[in-house]
C-alpha cells in the first residue's frame, strides 16, 4: 500500500510540469466516493456498461443533474465546496494463473490548470450543468489526452513514461494515469454526445488560447490516478497483464468523466482572487487559496458515503479482491477486432434507486455566453485573434501607415462585413465574410498602436484585432460635387482580366487625364463605375467584378493624374475607382464660336491642315479670321496656342469636351482644343476678310510679309531700331530719308524701301502682332514679319522739338564720337547748356547724345551715316524732358552762335575744376560738412596753412598747396548748391568749384573760437554733458583735465580733446544757444564749436564757485571720482543740516549730499574728479530726512560749511561712531538677532568681562579689549538704530560702523527686578552652558536650583524650561539674549521665570565663596552591584579648632543597570583655605584606616574589610559645622543615628569603628562613634538582608519645638512609617518615573524642609515634623523604587513611608543628571508639585543657617 508521504512525492515529481505561466491548483487528498456500474453522462438512468472508479460528491447517481449533486451532504474531495464528481473506468489486474480479475486501488488527486487565453481575461468557472468526457473507451492507438507513467522507485527516479499501461516491468510505486480534460466550452451546449461542445487550446491539451468556437476558458482538469499494480502479485511486469473495465488490454480506451457540482460563487471568487489564487503564476493547493481554505475538510472527505448507496455487483464492489470475470460484459478486449459479446449474456444490475430526472443539455440563458454578433449598423470590435487567417473569404494587403478605420473601409467598400488588423512581419489589413472557427482567441493582447494612429490599437505579431460591421453599416464615402462616390484604391489583379479592368467596357488614354474627364467620359457612356490608373488611363464599365484584387487604403494610390497633378489617378499597379451611378453630369457650357465641327483626337497628322499654320497668342476667333483672311474654309486649334489651315480634314475619333479644355493664350477664358485634341471649326463664320484687316490699319497699309532668311520684303532696303518706334515715326523717317515705301517689324524696327513686297511672302495679319513699342494701339510685325506701308500722299512734320530747334543741323552715327574738341557728361544736360559750354571754350558746334553727353568741335569727324531726327529722340534730356539729347547711338548737332557766358561765384573763386577720385585735384586734406559753404571751406583750409580750398558735391571741402590734377571745366557743371548756403554752388559730382584760400578766418566773438566743426569726434578726451553748460565751464573743465582744446555740441555736451577737429562747417550751424547761458552757442547734434584754450585766458584749474546766504553753492554731477572725496557716510534721516553739520564737524569746508540719503565732505571741490555742474532740476531727491533736496543719483547737492553749527547728543557709555577697522575679527565674544540693543550688549561684554562693547549693523554685538575699530566717523554714520530698541543706536547698517560703548556704566548692569545673582537670559543647548550638574523637578524655582548647585560646590547655575536646574563650575562666557525670552515661570516661584524651551534664566554668586571655600564636610555613597564597604580617612585642615567633624557615610545606590560600573566612595572637605581633596574608599589604605579584602564566591562583587584601630579627624572653622553629613542644620543639640542599605551583596563581614569629636560655637562638644558592619548574602544578584550600619552622634542645636509620636531615629535613613497622607503633603513630588531617596533627600533640602518621605515608590513629600506617623517594620516599607528597583520607596502610597532626613546634594565625581526618561515623558502630565501653605517666612529665617547662613 502507498503511504501519503509516497503520494506528496508524487505531486512533487508532477508539479515541475506546471508551466511556470500557468496558475494551477491540486487537490491531493482525495477518497474514493464509489466502485460501480453508473455513468450518468453515457448511460443515463441505466447501468453502465462498466465498471468505474468514482470520486466527487455524495449525491453521485444514474442521472445527472446540477442542482441536485450540488446539495450533496459531502464530497470525497478534501474541498467540500465542489461535489462534482470525476470516475475513470477501473483497472484489474489479470491473473492467468487462477483465471481471476483483481480491482486495482488508487490514490487519487487532480490539477485545475488555470491556463488562460491571455493575461487579460480570467478563467470562467464551470457552467451549470457541465458535463465533460474525455478519451475513447474504444481507442485503440495511443493518444495525447492520457500520460501513463511506471513509478519504479520511492523518489520517482527512474520512472518510465509510456503510451499505455503496459510496462514491461512491475511499477512498485504505482502506475499512474494522468487523464486531461478539455478546457475550451461553446458557451452554450452542457453536453453533446460527440464531445463538440468543449474543445482544446491551441498549445496542447492545457496551455494556449482556445478557439473562436470556443472561447470560453474553463479549468482544465487533470485527473490523476495512481494505480497500486504491485498490490497484487509484486514484481510482475504489467504488460499483458491489466485491462480496463471495459475489456480492453492496450490501454488506450482510458477515459474518464466529469459533472459540474461546483458552489458556483465561490469558485468563481476563487477565479476571480487575482494575486492570491490566481495571477501568482505557479501551482498551489487548493488549500492555500484564502477564498478555498475554509471549505478544506479531510475528516468529512474521508468519512463521505454514496447517499444512494452503492451499485453492488454479485462478486462485490471492493479493491484487491479477485473476481471471476469483468462485471457486466466486458470479455478481454485486445488491439484488433470488435469488442467480443457474452454468451450466455450477464444479467444486468438494479439501478431503480440510482435513477432520477437528468438536468438540461444546454445552458440556461444566465448561464449562455454564446457570442452574439452586434445588430446595430456599424462598426464594432467583436474579437482579437491570432494569424491573419482568422478571417476567411476575403483578401489581404499590407500598409505601413494602417489605422483602424483605413481597414474597415477598404474591407466595407469591397464588399465585407469582417475587418482585421495585425502584424505579419508588415501591417497587414484583412478582409473577410466570416471567422475560421478554429482562430484562436487572444483576449486584450491586440493593443499594438496603429502605425498611422497611435491612439488606435491594431492587433500585434500575428495577433489581428477584429471588426464586424453589421448589417446596414455604410460606406464612409467621400461624395464629389457631381455626386460621383469614390470608392478607393483598388489592387490591380496580376491578370487583368480577373477584375475590373476586365470587365471594362470602354477605355483610353489621354495626356491631361483627370478625374473629372474619366468621370465624365464614362456618365457619357452611361456606365456604373469609371476608374483611372497609371496617371493617364481611364476605364468604364458595369461590372462590379473585383475579382482578386482589393481594396487598399487611398494613400496607395499615388500617381498624379497627366492633367491634374492635384489628383491621383490611380498608380502603375493600382486604381482609382469611382461609382458614377449616382453622378450628375452637366453638358459642357464651354462656348464654341459658330462652324465648331467637335473635339477630335491628333495623335498625329494634325487632321491633314497642314496648309498654314503658326503659333502664339491665338483664339478660336483669331484663328478662324486668320484663315479666312488667307483664304482656307477650315481651321484647327490646339494646344492652347496653334492655329492650323486648310480646305479638306482627314477627321478622326471625336473625343469628350473636356479633352479639348487647354485655355487659348489668347484667352483664358476661351478653349483652344488640347494635348493630342483639335477643336475643329469652318471658316464661313469668319469676321475678318483681307479687305477688313486693312481698313483696321494705318493709311497707307499694304499688308504683312515674310521678312526674313531669303523672303526680304524690301531689296536695298534701310533699316534701323529704335525704342520708342510707331507707324508714323517710321514713315516720317524714310520720308526724310528720301525713301517710297516704309515697313515696321518686330515693335521697334523701321525698314525703308523702294519696292513693294512680292505676294508670295503675303501671310495672315495675325502673324504681324507685335504692338509698337512707341504706339500701343498700333502692330509693327513681328520677328521675321514685316507690316509694308506706301508713303504715296505721306505728309512730313516738324524735325526736332525745343529753343534750339532752329539751330539743329542733323543726326549722326556717334559710335566713334564726331566732335571730340571737348566732351564732358551732365545727368542735367540741356541742349543749351551744351551750346553754351562748347562756346565757353571757344567751339562752334555742340552734340548731344545719350541724354546727358555734350561734344565740342569746329567740324564732324565721325561716321557720315546719317538718321532720322528721330532717331535723335530716344533720350530725353537729363535737365529738359521736352528735349530729346541723341539716340542709342546717334548724336544729335547744333551750332553754338549767338551764346552768351555769364559767371557769379564768392569772393576768391578760381574756376569750376574737375575732380576724380583716384586723381584729386587738391590732394593734401578733405573732409565732408554739413552744411557746408565756400567760406566754411576756405578757413578750414587756412586754419591747416594751405593755399587752396574746393567745393564739391554740396558737402565736401578739399585742401592742398597746388593743383594737382583736372582741368577746367564748363561753369554749369559745378551746380550743386552748397548744403550750407543755397545761394551758392559747391562743386558738383566730379567738380568743384576752386577757390584761393589764404587770409580766411572764423570769428563770434569769444575768446579761442576756433570755428564750427562737424568732427566732434576729433575730440579724443574726457566728456560730460549738462543742462547748466557754458562755454566757460566747459572751456574751464576741459583746462582741469589738461586738455588743448574744448568744444561745446548739442547745447549741453562738453568735450575736450588734445588735438584740433579740422572739418570746419558754416558758424550759424552751431547755433544751439548753450543751456547754462543762452547767449553763447553751444553747438548741434551734428556741429560742435571748438576753442583752443591756450588763447581762452584760463590760468587755474580749480572750480569757481560761490554760496547763497544758506551756503548753497549749486548741483553738480560726480565724475570718475568724488568731487567731495576726503570723507562719506549715509543715512536714512539724512538732511543737508545733518550732511553739512557732520562735515563740519570733521573739519570739511564742503559738504554735498546726494542720493537722499548719503553725505561727502571735502575741503574742495576736486576738479580732477571728473565731475560737473548741471542744472538745479537734476539736483531733484528729496532727502530721506524728509527735509530740503539731497541731490540725486550720482549728483550731489554741494554746500559751504563755513556758517554751519554742530551739536553731539550724549549717550551713557557711548564712546562714539567709528569705522570697522579689526575691532569684528576673529572677536573673542560675538553674536547677532533681531532683539539686539545697546544694553543687552554692554551686559553681554560686562558678564563676560570684556571693557569694550561694540554694535553695529542694528543686531550684532561683539566684545572686546582692545580698541582695534577704524577712525572716527561721522555721528551719523552710525544709523542703525538697535532691533530689540530703536531708542538707541547699534552702529551702521551692512556693518560699516561701529558704535563703540565701554561697559562699565549703570546701563551695563543687570536691571532691576530679578532675582539676586541674575546674569541673563542665554540659549541653552549641546553642549550644555552649564555642562557639570543638573535636576528636573516640578517645583523649581532659582533659590531651590541655587541651593541645589551650591550644596553641590558650584557657584553658576541656572533654570530651564520651567523645571530644569543646571549647575557649572565655570562661569560661562555667553551671549545674553532679552529676558523676555526666558518665559517660563518657574513651578516654585510663579513670579519669576525659570527659563524656556532651550533657553536658560543664568545665575552666577559674584565674590561669594562655594563650598569649596567653606568649612564643611559633605560625605556621599554610591555603591554599585560590584562596589565595596564605605571608608572613612582621616583629614586635618589648616587651622585648629576645638571642635572635631563627625564622618558619617551615606549610601546611595545606583540603577541596577549600572552594575558594570565600578564602585566609588568620595569625601570631599574644603577648608577655609579653598584646599580640598576627595578620598575614595580605594585609597584608605594610606589614612589611618586599613581595609584588607577576603575571598568571595564573586571576586567582582564582594569584598571584606576591617578596621585596625579607630580613626579621628578633627577639622576647625568659624562658621558652625555642618551635622547629619549636609543636611541643613536647626541649631540645638540633637542624636541622630542613620542607616543606609547597601543594594549589592557583601560575602564577608566588615567592621568598623570611628570615633569623632565636634565642637561648634553653637554647640556643646559631644563625642560620637560609628560602627559599620555587613552580613554576607547567599546570591550576588539578590538585596543583602543585613546593612551596612553607621551611628553617628553630633552635637547641634534644635529649633523646633515639636516632638514626633516616636522616638525619632539618629542617622540619616530613619526607617519605614506609616500615617495620615497630610503628612508629607508640604512640597510633592507625584508619579515620578525616575525617583530615589537620594533625589527626594535633595528636593525637600533644597525646600527647606527638614524630612522627605518617600511612597508607592514614585511619590515624594516634605515635612518640617513627623508628628502622626508611627514606626513600623521595614517589611511595610517594599515597594521597589522607580528610579532603582535595588533600594525601596515605601509602601503604599500616601501611607506607608520610608523616611529620610532632608540632605543636600553633594558634587559626584561623575555627577548625575536627576531627569526622567521616556516614561517621565508620558506621565509628564501626571505629575503634581504641591508647596506646603505652612511654610513661612520665618521658618525659612530660622533654617538660615549652615551652608547657606551666608546668602
Amino acid at each position: 500500500m502507498f503511504s501519503r508521504f509516497i503520494y506528496l512525492f508524487a505531486f512533487l515529481a508532477s508539479a515541475v510540469f506546471v508551466q511556470a505561466q500557468d496558475d494551477a491548483w491540486h487537490l491531493d487528498y482525495i477518497y474514493v466516493l464509489a466502485n460501480e456500474e453508473i455513468d450518468p453522462i453515457v448511460s443515463p438512468n441505466q447501468q453502465s456498461s462498466h465498471m468505474h472508479k468514482i470520486i466527487g460528491g455524495s449525491r453521485m447517481s444514474a442521472f445527472y443533474n446540477s442542482d441536485y449533486y450540488t446539495a450533496a451532504s459531502c464530497s470525497s474531495l478534501r474541498q467540500q465546496a465542489d461535489k462534482s464528481n470525476y470516475w475513470m473506468p477501473n483497472l484489474y489486474v489479470i491473473d492467468t494463473d487462477t483465471n481471476k480479475f483483481v480491482p486495482v486501488p488508487i490514490l487519487a488527486r487532480f490539477y485545475y490548470f488555470l491556463s488562460r487565453n491571455s493575461q487579460y481575461q480570467n478563467v470562467s468557472p464551470f457552467p451549470k450543468g457541465l458535463r465533460i468526457l474525455t478519451g475513447d473507451p474504444n481507442n485503440k492507438s495511443p493518444t495525447n489526452v492520457v500520460t501513463f507513467t511506471c513509478q519504479i522507485n520511492q523518489d520517482f527516479s527512474g520512472s518510465l513514461i509510456g503510451t499505455s499501461f503496459n510496462f514491461n516491468r512491475d511499477c512498485p510505486y504505482g502506475m499512474k494515469t494522468e487523464l486531461y480534460f478539455p478546457p475550451c466550452w461553446d458557451g452554450l451546449n452542457l453536453y453533446k454526445s460527440d464531445g463538440s461542445h468543449m474543445s482544446w487550446p491551441d498549445n496542447g491539451v492545457r496551455s494556449g488560447s482556445c478557439p473562436w468556437s470556443h472561447p470560453i476558458r474553463l479549468p482544465a482538469i487533470q485527473l490523476e490516478y495512481t494505480w497500486s499494480t504491485s498490490n497484487y502479485n509484486p514484481g510482475q511486469a504489467l504488460a499483458g497483464k491489466l485491462a480496463w473495465a471495459n475489456g480492453d488490454t492496450t490501454g488506450y480506451g482510458v477515459h474518464g468523466d466529469f459533472v459540474e457540482g461546483w458552489d458556483q460563487a465561490l469558485l468563481s471568487k476563487a477565479l476571480n482572487a487575482n494575486g492570491t489564487c490566481v495571477g501568482v503564476y505557479h501551482s498551489m493547493q487548493m488549500g492555500e487559496c484564502p477564498v478555498l481554505a475554509p471549505t478544506m475538510d479531510d475528516a468529512a472527505a474521508k468519512a463521505c458515503k454514496p447517499e444512494r448507496g452503492e451499485l453492488q455487483e454479485s462478486f462485490g464492489n471492493l479493491d484487491n479482491v479477485p473476481i471471476p470475470r469483468l462485471p457486466g460484459c466486458n470479455p478481454l478486449w485486445g488491439a484488433t477486432g470488435a469488442k467480443p459479446g457474452c454468451n450466455p449474456a450477464i444479467a444486468g444490475l438494479d439501478v431503480s434507486k440510482m435513477t432520477g430526472t437528468d438536468g438540461p443539455y444546454v445552458a440556461s440563458a444566465a448561464d449562455n455566453k454564446v457570442f452574439k454578433y452586434p445588430t446595430t449598423p456599424g462598426w464594432h470590435n467583436i474579437a482579437c485573434l491570432k494569424e491573419i487567417t482568422a478571417l476567411t473569404g476575403g483578401v489581404s494587403y499590407t500598409d505601413s501607415s494602417m489605422t483602424v478605420e483605413s481597414c474597415q473601409q477598404s474591407c466595407l467598400a469591397a464588399g465585407y462585413q469582417f475587418a482585421g488588423t495585425g502584424q505579419v512581419g508588415a501591417w497587414n489589413c484583412v478582409c473577410g465574410n466570416a471567422i475560421r472557427p478554429s482562430a484562436s482567441v487572444y483576449p486584450g493582447m491586440c493593443s499594438t498602436p496603429c502605425p498611422g494612429n497611435s491612439a488606435q490599437q491594431c492587433g500585434g505579431s500575428y495577433i489581428f484585432n477584429i471588426w464586424y460591421a453589421a448589417n446596414g453599416t455604410t460606406q464612409n464615402t467621400t461624395t464629389l460635387a457631381d455626386g460621383t462616390q469614390y470608392v478607393g484604391c483598388y489592387n490591380n489583379p496580376g491578370t487583368a482580366s480577373a477584375g475590373l479592368l476586365g470587365a471594362s467596357t470602354y477605355n483610353f488614354q489621354s495626356s491631361s487625364m483627370t478625374t473629372e474627364t474619366c468621370i465624365a467620359a464614362c456618365h457619357n457612356l452611361n456606365t456604373n463605375w469609371a476608374l483611372t490608373t497609371s496617371a493617364k488611363w481611364c476605364y468604364c464599365g458595369n461590372d462590379w467584378n473585383f475579382g482578386t484584387g482589393s481594396l487598399v487604403p487611398s494613400s496607395y494610390c499615388t500617381v498624379a493624374c497627366t492633367g491634374n497633378s492635384t489628383e491621383k489617378c490611380g498608380d502603375y499597379y493600382r486604381s482609382s475607382v469611382y461609382n458614377i451611378t449616382a453622378a450628375s453630369i452637366e453638358k459642357s457650357s464651354v462656348y464654341h464660336p459658330p462652324g465648331w465641327q467637335g473635339c477630335y483626337q491628333d495623335l498625329s497628322g494634325r487632321l491633314a491642315l497642314t496648309n498654314n499654320y503658326w503659333s502664339g497668342t491665338i483664339t478660336p476667333q483669331s484663328c478662324i479670321n486668320g484663315c479666312s483672311e488667307l483664304g482656307y474654309s477650315y481651321a484647327g486649334v490646339e494646344s492652347g496656342k496653334t492655329c492650323y489651315c486648310g480646305n479638306s480634314p482627314q477627321i478622326t475619333q471625336r473625343l469628350p469636351v473636356s479633352q479639348c479644355s487647354t485655355a487659348c493664350t489668347g484667352n483664358s477664358t476661351a478653349v483652344c482644343g488640347g494635348t493630342n485634341a483639335m477643336d475643329l471649326y469652318t471658316t464661313a463664320s469668319a469676321n475678318v476678310t483681307a479687305a477688313t484687316v486693312k481698313a483696321s490699319k494705318p493709311a497707307g497699309y499694304l499688308g504683312c510679309f515674310q521678312d526674313s532668311g531669303s523672303n526680304i520684303a524690301f531689296q536695298n532696303y534701310y533699316s534701323y531700331t529704335v525704342n520708342p518706334m510707331s507707324v508714323e515715326i517710321c514713315k516720317q523717317s524714310c520720308m526724310e530719308l528720301g525713301y517710297s515705301y516704309a515697313g515696321v517689324e518686330n515693335g521697334n524696327q523701321c525698314r525703308c524701301g523702294n519696292n513693294v513686297p512680292t505676294t508670295t511672302q503675303y501671310v495672315s495679319s495675325l502673324q504681324c502682332n507685335k504692338v509698337c513699342s512707341g504706339n500701343s494701339s498700333e502692330t509693327c510685325g513681328a520677328g521675321g514679319y514685316l507690316e509694308a506701308y506706301t508713303l504715296d500722299n505721306s505728309t512730313m512734320s516738324a524735325v526736332m522739338p525745343g529753343v534750339s530747334a532752329a539751330d539743329y543741323i542733323t543726326c549722326y552715327e556717334n559710335s566713334n564720337r564726331g566732335l571730340t574738341g571737348y566732351t564732358y557728361y551732365d545727368n542735367g544736360m540741356t541742349i543749351e547748356k551744351c551750346r553754351t559750354t562748347c562756346s565757353e571754350f571757344g567751339y562752334g558746334l555742340a552734340s548731344v547724345y545719350l541724354s546727358k553727353y555734350c561734344g565740342c568741335g569746329n567740324s564732324w569727324t565721325g561716321a557720315t551715316q546719317k538718321y532720322p531726327s528721330s532717331s535723335c529722340q530716344y533720350y530725353k534730356c537729363g535737365g529738359n524732358s521736352t528735349e530729346y539729347c541723341g539716340g542709342q547711338t546717334q548724336a544729335a548737332v547744333y551750332n553754338t552762335s549767338e551764346v552768351t557766358v555769364t559767371i557769379n561765384k564768392p569772393d576768391g573763386w578760381v574756376s569750376c575744376w574737375t575732380d576724380s577720385g583716384s586723381a584729386r585735384t587738391l590732394q593734401d586734406y578733405s573732409y565732408t560738412a554739413n552744411p557746408l559753404s565756400a567760406k566754411a571751406c576756405r578757413v578750414a583750409c587756412a586754419n591747416q596753412g594751405y593755399q587752396y580750398a574746393g567745393t564739391e558735391a554740396g558737402n565736401q571741402c578739399f585742401c592742398g598747396n597746388k593743383v594737382a590734377n583736372g582741368a577746367k571745366a564748363p561753369t554749369s557743371a559745378c551746380n550743386t548748391q552748397c548744403a550750407g548756403n543755397a545761394n551758392e554752388t559747391c562743386g558738383a559730382s566730379g567738380y568743384m568749384d576752386l577757390y584761393n584760400a589764404t587770409g580766411a578766418v572764423a570769428n563770434n566773438g569769444i575768446r579761442g573760437y576756433l570755428g564750427c566743426f562737424t568732427d566732434d569726434s576729433t575730440f579724443n578726451g574726457n566728456s560730460y554733458v549738462s543742462d547748466w553748460m557754458s562755454v566757460d565751464s566747459c572751456n574751464q573743465w576741459c583746462y582741469a583735465r589738461g586738455s588743448a582744446y574744448a568744444g561745446i555740441r548739442n547745447g549741453n555736451q562738453c568735450k575736450c580733446s588734445s588735438v584740433a577737429p579740422t572739418l570746419v562747417t558754416t558758424s550759424a550751424s552751431c547755433n544751439n544757444p548753450c543751456s547754462g547761458n543762452s547767449t553763447q552757442n553751444c553747438g548741434t547734434a551734428t556741429t560742435i564749436a571748438a576753442y583752443e584754450l591756450a588763447n581762452t585766458g584760463i590760468k587755474s584749474a580749480d572750480f569757481v564757485v560761490s554760496s547763497n546766504s544758506t551756503g548753497y553753492v549749486g548741483c553738480f554731477r560726480e565724475g570718475s571720482t568724488r568731487m567731495l572725496p576726503s570723507y562719506y557716510f549715509s543715512s536714512s534721516s539724512m538732511t543737508n543740516d545733518l550732511c553739512i553739520s557732520n562735515c563740519k564737524a570733521l573739519g570739511y569746508a564742503f559738504a554735498g549730499s546726494e542720493y537722499a540719503s548719503q553725505c561727502y565732505c571735502a575741503a574742495k571741490l576736486d576738479p580732477t574728479s571728473g565731475g560737473y555742474r548741471v542744472a538745479e532740476s537734476a539736483c531733484n531727491q528729496a532727502c530721506a530726512g524728509k527735509v530740503g533736496i539731497c541731490g540725486s543719483g550720482n549728483i550731489l547737492s554741494v554746500y559751504s560749511t563755513l556758517n554751519a553749527t554742530t551739536s553731539t547728543a550724549t549717550v551713557e557709555g557711548l564712546k562714539g561712531c567709528y569705522s570697522q577697522g579689526t575691532f569684528g575679527q576673529s572677536p573673542a565674544l560675538s553674536y547677532s538677532g533681531g532683539y539686539m540693543t545697546a544694553s543687552l550688549c554692554r551686559r553681554t561684554c560686562r558678564n563676560g568681562g570684556f571693557s569694550i562693547a561694540g554694535t553695529t549693523n542694528g543686531n550684532t554685538c561683539v566684545c572686546g579689549n582692545s580698541a582695534t575699530y577704524g577712525a572716527a566717523a561721522a555721528p551719523a554714520s552710525c544709523n542703525a538704530p538697535c532691533q530689540g530698541n530703536t531708542t538707541e543706536t547699534c552702529g551702521a547698517t551692512f556693518s560699516s560702523a561701529w558704535s563703540i560703548y565701554d561697559t562699565t556704566g549703570a546701563g551695563s548692569n543687570t536691571p532691576a527686578g530679578f532675582p539676586a545673582n541674575y546674569v541673563g537670559c542665554v540659549s541653552d543647548g549641546s553642549p550644555r552652558v552649564l555642562p557639570n550638574y543638573s535636576i528636573t523637578n516640578g517645583g523649581m524655582s532659582s533659590d531651590a536650583c541655587r541651593k541645589i548647585c551650591v550644596a553641590a560646590g558650584y557657584n553658576n547655575y541656572g533654570t530651564e524650561a520651567g523645571t530644569q536646574c543646571y549647575c557649572g563650575t565655570t562661569k560661562p562666557v555667553v551671549a545674553l539674549l532679552p529676558d523676555s525670552q526666558c518665559t517660563t515661570n518657574c513651578p516654585g516661584a510663579p513670579a519669576e521665570a525659570c527659563g524656556a524651551g532651550g533657553k536658560m534664566s543664568l545665575y552666577a554668586i559674584a565674590g561669594a565663596s562655594s563650598p569649596n571655600t567653606t568649612a564643611s564636610v559633605s560625605v556621599s555613597a554610591s555603591a554599585s552591584a560590584t562596589g565595596s564597604a564605605s571608608a572613612s580617612g582621616s583629614v586635618s585642615a589648616s587651622k585648629s579648632a576645638s571642635a572635631s567633624a563627625s564622618v558619617s557615610s551615606v549610601a546611595a545606590s545606583s540603577s541596577s543597570s549600572r552594575a558594570s560600573s565600578a564602585a566609588a566612595s568620595s569625601v570631599t572637605v574644603a577648608s577655609s583655605s579653598s584646599s580640598s581633596k576627595p578620598v575614595s574608599s580605594a585609597a584608605a589604605s594610606s589614612s589611618s584606616t586599613s581595609v584588607s579584602k577576603a575571598a568571595s564566591s564573586s571576586a567582582a562583587a564582594a569584598a571584606s574589610s576591617s578596621t585596625s584601630k579607630p580613626a579621628s579627624s578633627s577639622v576647625s572653622s568659624s562658621k558652625a559645622s555642618i551635622p547629619g553629613g549636609g543636611a541643613i542644620a536647626t541649631g540645638g543639640t540633637v542624636t541622630v543615628t542613620s542607616t543606609s542599605t547597601a543594594a549589592s551583596a557583601i560575602t564577608s563581614a566588615v567592621t568598623k569603628t570611628v570615633t569623632s569629636s565636634v565642637t561648634s560655637s553653637s554647640a556643646a562638644p559631644a563625642s560620637s562613634s560609628k560602627s559599620v558592619s555587613a552580613a554576607s548574602s547567599s546570591s550576588s544578584k539578590a538585596p543583602a538582608s543585613s546593612a551596612v550600619t553607621a551611628t553617628s552622634t553630633t552635637a547641634i542645636q534644635s529649633s523646633s519645638t515639636t516632638s514626633s509620636s516616636a522616638a525619632i531615629p539618629t542617622g540619616t535613613a530613619l526607617g519605614c512609617w506609616t500615617g495620615g497622607n497630610t503628612v508629607f503633603s508640604s512640597a510633592v513630588m507625584t508619579g515620578h518615573d525616575n525617583l530615589t531617596p537620594s533625589m527626594c533627600q535633595i528636593w525637600c533640602n533644597a525646600n527647606y524642609y527638614t524630612y522627605s518621605g518617600l511612597s508607592g515608590g514614585n511619590t515624594c513629600g516634605c515635612s518640617n515634623s513627623l508628628d502622626g506617623l508611627t514606626s513600623t517594620a521595614s517589611s511595610s516599607c517594599s515597594t521597589k523604587c522607580s528610579g532603582d528597583s535595588n533600594q525601596v520607596c515605601g509602601g503604599t502610597i500616601n501611607s506607608t513611608y520610608s523616611v529620610f532626613r532632608a540632605q543636600a546634594a553633594t558634587k559626584p565625581s561623575n555627577a548625575k543628571r536627576f531627569d526622567s526618561g521616556s516614561a517621565s515623558i508620558r506621565r509628564r502630565n501626571e505629575r503634581r508639585i504641591v508647596h506646603s501653605p505652612n511654610k513661612n517666612e520665618g521658618t525659612m529665617k530660622r533654617r538660615g543657617k549652615g551652608v547657606f547662613a551666608n546668602w
